[in-house]
């Protein structure tokens, strides 16, 4: 038995081990990832991906691993964050993930796909390549060509200093769920767009914290997304919805030191119950 089994489960035994919630899966195999050498399967949460298998999960624990291009293409695959050392070495808090700039940090092309509690940074920096923090899907996939990526969560994770958007969400399938993350310093938060408008993505993006990028909060260019109860500041605009956005829900957000709290252009979206703050004075 692998040793991040056999930690989890006297801990789990003696009722000290607390661990984050993620959605339910079916594993087949736990492979755990530590930054010191002997202490985990892996020190390369890139390998230990790669080596996983559809069901696995992937526990790692706290460290700076400076890595990228981490491509998620097994589905039912769990990848997630423990704040705590594994074995020997006193790293603490989230597990993060430092990329060197050119790259995405994490790439999700699988379904019922979680990423749970990491620290994401420093992805691709080019202006022409659609590449973030995590990229969920695609940008640009042909009309002819099927796809079913769906049942993806990214949750509790903190992403930060990306000079483009901190999550994309391509071309994917239904039931996408981006709650309860930190984003910080991006060009753009969260990033909802079909190059191609397929409109086949279903985001709920609920209770996100995002603070100082430079474009927006949140950019929209989808429909049927359900954007409730974040909190955006000190971006240029909290939310953008383009005018192929449509039918979507914009409710109980709270928009702070934003100079435009919601730009819808011309499409047929409701926005409720939002809070718009300007700078304390």
């Amino acid at each position: 038995m692998k040793k991040g089994v056999v930690v989890a489960i006297i801990f789990l035994f003696i009722g000290t081990w607390t661990v984050p919630s993620v959605p339910s899966a079916q594993t087949s195999n736990i492979i755990t990832v530590d930054d010191e050498p002997g202490d985990a399967d892996f020190t390369s949460i890139k390998e230990a991906v790669d080596a996983s298998s559809p069901g696995d999960s992937i526990w790692v624990y706290s460290g700076t691993y400076y890595e990228q291009g981490i491509h998620i293409v097994n589905d039912d695959t769990t990848l997630l964050g423990f704040a705590q050392e594994l074995g020997d070495g006193d790293d603490t808090g989230k597990p993060c993930i430092s990329g060197d700039g050119t790259a995405f940090v994490i790439h999700i092309e699988a379904n019922h796909t979680s990423v749970t509690n990491v620290t994401l940074e420093n992805s691709y920096a080019s202006n022409l390549t659609a590449h973030a923090c995590i990229m969920v899907g695609l940008d640009t996939i042909p009309f002819y060509e099927e796809f079913k990526r769906e049942n993806i969560t990214i949750e509790g994770c903190m992403l930060r200093n990306a000079p483009r958007p901190g999550i994309w969400i391509g071309d994917v399938g239904k039931n996408i769920r981006i709650i309860h993350n930190e984003i910080h310093n991006c060009t753009i938060g969260i990033l909802s767009l079909s190059v191609t408008h397929r409109f086949m993505a279903r985001p709920n993006i609920t209770e996100n914290v995002i603070t100082d990028c430079s474009l927006a909060g949140i950019d929209i260019d989808d429909t049927l997304q359900n954007i409730s109860g974040n909190t955006v500041q000190r971006c240029r605009v909290g939310v953008i919805l383009y005018p192929a956005g449509v039918h979507n829900m914009v409710y109980g957000n709270d928009f702070e030191s934003c100079p435009v709290g919601v730009k819808s252009m011309y499409g047929k979206n409701t926005i409720i119950k939002n809070e718009i703050r300007a700078p304390p004075l």
